[in-house]
Parts: structure tokens; sequence; C-alpha cells
């Protein structure tokens, strides 16, 4: 006779879900499949060719040796890192103050007119880019240094204040209050209060924007000239027009390597900060 309890095989088959319980870390499942196809996969093929010869298909250094032995690519590097930290330091300091006074609750019309900062980003970074270079031609303005400087500010500018109206709105209100309670005046109270709970936000945009400018090059493209390069004007033409792929991952794997540090040098910074901060002491 034959057994009533035996299940049909699909039936087990769906069955055996049930003993099955989501837990938060099966929701990182998507997003870390499309981290590994997206991300994973493109920077390892990009590092495997960048120690490829071109000609011959064997493992070389040459690629590499073509950078630190060429004295205009290290020029051009260093231009590209002291104007990604010039366009940095100007964001910041045009972003702070407007933050800081667009996260006071006092000022009810905030949400307004971060929206009207963050609209341009709607707009394709090309095409503000080539609005720009109109108005400079308009304005008298000639493709150089400055231009790129002030394109770059103009088309970054909303990384840095986001992050920072973010970090700004969210600081607990107490603390300043407890700060002037306590004697501090406000300049004091800032510096010891709000500067400090603010580092994060402005870490973030800092990155963000200094990590766009070093690998920029479209913007240098439209409103530089030839001396004006960047070090992504380098790496698109080995990848566009020279068709030299194996140096030009090489390359973009140095500037990637720069980035790293850099992150990784800002991360310990703001975690010293973080742990001289919470040591507290007297305002």
């Amino acid at each position: 006779m034959e057994n009533t309890n035996k299940k049909h095989p699909i039936r087990r088959f769906f069955g055996s879900f049930k003993s099955f319980h989501f837990s938060r870390k099966h929701y990182a499942i998507p997003y870390i499949i499309l981290l590994c196809l997206l991300v994973i996969f493109p920077l390892g093929m990009m590092i495997f060719n960048s120690f490829v010869d071109q000609l011959s298909g064997g493992f070389t250094l040459d690629n590499y040796l073509r950078f630190f032995t060429s004295v205009g690519n290290l020029l051009i590097m260093l231009r590209s890192l002291y104007t990604a930290a010039i366009v940095t330091i100007v964001c910041l300091l045009l972003a702070y103050p407007t933050a800081y006074i667009l996260s006071n609750p006092k000022f009810n019309r905030s949400t307004t007119i971060i929206f009207v900062f963050a609209l341009p980003m709607w707009v394709n970074i090309l095409l503000r880019t080539i609005a720009l270079s109109n108005l400079f031609g308009l304005i008298g303005l000639r493709p150089g240094y400055f231009a790129v400087v002030v394109g770059l500010i103009y088309d970054f500018f909303p990384f840095m204040l986001l992050p920072l109206y973010t970090a700004l709105s969210n600081i607990d209100r107490s603390y300043t209050e407890a700060g002037a309670d306590l004697g501090a005046n406000p300049v004091r109270n800032f510096l010891r209060v709000t500067l400090p709970l603010s580092v994060p936000g402005i870490m973030s945009g800092g990155i963000l924007i200094f990590m766009s400018t070093v690998s920029n090059f479209a913007i240098s493209d439209l409103l530089g000239n030839d001396g004006t390069r960047m070090f992504g004007n380098i790496i698109n033409n080995l990848f566009v027009n020279v068709h030299t792929e194996n140096i030009g991952a090489a390359f973009a794997t140095i500037l990637l390597a720069l980035i790293c540090v850099s992150m990784v040098l800002t991360s310990r910074a703001t975690r010293k900060r973080g742990v001289k901060t919470a040591g507290g002491g007297r305002l």
C-alpha cells in the first residue's frame, strides 16, 4: 500500500522554503551581486590588463614605467592633484556658510533653496559645461586654467553643499545650547561643537569632489587648452585616440591607488578627530 504521507517532489521543494527565514543580511545579496558585476569585476580586469604587454600579451611592468619615467606625466599628475585641492577648498569655503545658514531651524525656506542648488545636478554635466563655455565666450573669458577651475567649482559645488547640509541639519541643537550654558561664546561654540560634529560632511564632500576633479577630463577639454590638461585627459587619450588600452589601464590603476591612499588618510584623520572630540575638554 502506497504511503499517503509521502509528499510529491514539487511539494517537498516548495515546502523546504518554509523553514528558510530572511534576515537583514539576505537583503544585501542583490547589492553584492551588482557590486561584483559592475565594480569589482571591471576593476579587476583593468588591473589585470595593466600588467599585460600591448604587443606580446605577456606580463610586463613597462606600462607603469612609462608613467614614472616621464616627467611630463608626473607634472600633469601634480597639476591635477593641485587643482583638485584648490577646487575642494573653494567649494568648502563657499558651501559651508551656505549650508550653515540653511540648516538653521529659523530659516524656513531651506528645502526650497537646497532644491534650487541641487537642480543643476539633474542636467548632464556636459550640457552644463557647454553652456558655461558659451557664457565665457560672451563675456570674453578665454579658455585656460582659470576657466577650468571655475567650471569644476560650478559643476561639483552641490557635491559639497548637500553632505554639509545633511551633517549640519542632523546636529542635536541641545549640544550647542549646552555649550552656551557652560559659558562658550558663539565663535567658541562653533569651533568646539558645531565644526567637529560636521567633519563627516566635510570629509564626504571633499572626497567626492577630489576624486571627481582628479579623474575629470571633459571639463578641461571644453574649457581649457593644451596647457591645462588633467591626468584624466591623458587616460582618455590613451584609450580613445592612441588605442593603447594596457598603458591606459596602468595609468588608471595609478590614479585609483592615489585616490585610495587619500581616502585612507582622510578616514584616519577623521577617526583621530572624532576620538579627540569625544575626549571632551573645557569649552
